[in-house]
């Protein structure tokens, strides 16, 4: 693998996925709207070189250089929590999937992989079910299926990576972990719901070396996981925030009550990734919030 092409590039995953692929002499191709506030966050180096083009200018993105290994489709479009439940502006999302892996086509690319995600399976991912509920995860399962289906016919190798939770120090201040530090670092309280289910946590920076090395392995056309692998109660994260951030800070455990009863289990199955590719997470969830701690203080 020496040269990609990234969506989604702004984004913590995709940031992770550029400062692997620089670590590894790779060049890297952003597709990013030039008006995008996070930017400045994409790693400046002579392998990486932004052009400006969103999600719905892929299907008339033409660039002079083509024989591209991997093309990283990171990118969705309208992902807050309201925006997820929107019928036609999640099928929008579709469309441009399907543009990304036809201008993959056009830039010679040979293998082709996609963020899917955790809502693609609702409530029941011990089960392996697939089963999402709202929109956003409809959407997601539906790009998924697309594209493999395309990928065939254009003799790709390709992926569709089911995302858990990944958090790291580029995140934007409305997840719960950077919620929850801010909270605790400012006022010294922060409410939580119950928190009992089980949830499962990747640090960005391993996400991006699971996404990297599957770009250098990929073989067929399958389907992934990629989470840590491992899962607790979400309180006893919340836990090692507090302890971290603040020890004198108290954490609402049950202020705000569950919207649909306690979620199931949240843990991703990574055994296949493992064995395609050899990834391991490095990075448990306490040397996780250091980083995001060290980072916030710097930067």
């Amino acid at each position: 693998m020496k040269k990609i092409v990234v969506t989604g590039a702004t984004s913590s995953i995709g940031i992770a996925l550029i400062e692997e692929c620089i670590k590894n002499n790779i060049e890297v191709l952003v597709l990013a709207r030039k008006e995008s506030n996070r930017l400045e966050y994409i790693p400046k180096s002579s392998f990486v070189k932004i052009e400006n083009c969103d999600l719905s200018s892929l299907k008339n993105f033409n660039y002079d250089q083509t024989n591209y290994d991997v093309f990283y489709h990171l990118g969705w479009a309208y992902t807050s929590k309201e925006e997820r439940k929107h019928e036609e502006l999640q099928e929008e999302n579709i469309k441009y999937s399907l543009d990304a892996i036809n201008l993959a086509k056009k830039l010679g690319v040979k293998k082709f992989i996609g963020a899917g995600s955790q809502a693609e399976y609702g409530n029941h991912v011990e089960d392996k079910v697939i089963n999402p509920i709202e929109p956003y995860g409809i959407c997601k399962y539906t790009s998924g299926k697309l594209l493999a289906t395309k990928a065939i016919k254009f003799n790709m190798d390709f992926a569709w990576v089911r995302i858990f939770s990944v958090y790291g120090k580029y995140d934007t201040n409305n997840t719960m972990i950077s919620t929850a530090i801010s909270k605790m670092k400012t006022l010294g309280y922060c409410s939580f719901s119950p928190a009992e289910h089980i949830w499962d946590y990747l640090y960005s920076e391993d996400a991006g070396r699971a996404l990297y090395l599957l770009g250098k392995k990929l073989v067929g056309n399958k389907v992934y996981c990629l989470g840590s692998g491992e899962g607790n109660p979400l309180k006893e994260y919340i836990k090692i925030i507090r302890d971290l951030v603040n020890k004198e800070a108290i954490i609402g455990i049950g202020d705000i009550p569950y919207e649909n009863g306690k979620p199931n289990p949240m843990v991703a199955d990574i055994s296949d990734l493992t064995r395609d590719t050899g990834f391991v997470p490095k990075i448990d969830f306490i040397e996780g919030i250091r980083k995001i701690l060290d980072y916030k203080i710097i930067g």
